[in-house]
C-alpha cells in the first residue's frame, strides 16, 4: 500500500509535531510505524511518502499525530479509516 501523508506545526510553543501510520490487520493486532518528525518550526509543513504491507493484510489505516519534548509524548491523537 502506498501512503502519502503531512503533518503542520500551527503552534509556537518549540516542540516538534511527528506523525505516523498505524495499520491494524485483519486479525485486529495494530502496527505502529515509524515517527516522522517535523523539525521546521511553527507555521511549517514535513510531507513525505511511505509503503506499508503486512502478510496477515490490512483491514484499517489510521494516523497518529503527537507533539514531543525530546523523546517524550506530550500529547497526541489518532484518526482512523477503513481501507479497502
Amino acid at each position: 500500500m502506498y501512503v502519502q501523508m503531512g503533518v503542520y506545526d500551527g503552534s509556537a510553543d518549540g516542540h516538534p509535531m511527528r506523525i505516523r501510520l498505524v495499520t491494524e490487520d485483519v486479525n485486529g493486532k495494530n502496527t505502529y510505524w515509524p515517527w516522522h518528525t517535523n523539525t521546521k518550526g511553527s507555521g511549517k509543513s514535513l510531507e513525505f511518502a511511505t509503503t506499508a504491507t503486512n502478510k496477515s493484510g490490512i483491514f484499517a489505516i489510521g494516523i497518529q499525530v503527537a507533539r514531543f519534548d525530546g523523546n517524550k509524548k506530550l500529547n497526541s491523537c489518532s484518526k482512523w479509516g477503513s481501507y479497502y
